[in-house]
């Protein structure tokens, strides 16, 4: 019996950690609401599969009585540990839609807006990888923001390299 309980346990643990589909997914607050120019927020994962596609979502929190702006301009840079992968680049998180309308979700004057900005991403180093990510704007302090998220998930659909 202790035998069948112990097979069944292990076998539920290499299901478990074969099916996650997430690489990382976290998010940073920002001390006093106040996201500093060149003060990255710094992402660390592990890569064990060079084979999968992964999809980049990028959350932000932010103030809409501070922050103002329609979209969210950000710097992004990609690494491995051993730096033998290297990839920047730069994105938007839109805040409003094409008519001008806020977009996410919202508690009070609190903005949440979470968009895929990367799509069908391959990763060529197995083992650890940081991503950077700095807002793009050109001030100095951006006031306003409350918090930023990255979200790393493994796409449904394979893609050849």
């Amino acid at each position: 019996m202790k035998h069948r309980v112990l097979a069944s346990f292990i076998l539920s643990m290499v299901l478990f950690c074969s099916c996650n589909k997430t690489l990382v997914d976290d998010t940073h607050k920002f001390q006093n609401s106040n996201w500093m120019r060149f003060s990255p927020e710094h992402f660390s994962f592990k890569v064990n599969n060079t084979d999968e596609c992964y999809h980049i979502y990028m959350t932000v929190t932010l103030d809409t009585a501070i922050y103002t702006a329609n979209d969210l301009p950000l710097v992004v840079n990609m690494h491995s540990d051993d730096s033998t992968e290297l990839r920047m680049y730069y994105s938007n998180i839109a805040l409003r839609d094409k008519n001008g309308k806020r977009v996410g979700t919202f508690d009070g004057s609190k903005q949440t807006v979470t968009q895929r900005v990367r799509d069908y991403v391959y990763f060529n180093t197995l083992g650890g990888q940081n991503i950077d990510v700095k807002q793009g704007t050109p001030k100095y302090e951006l006031p306003g923001i409350d918090a930023f998220g990255l979200k790393i998930e493994k796409a449904n659909l394979e893609l050849p390299k």
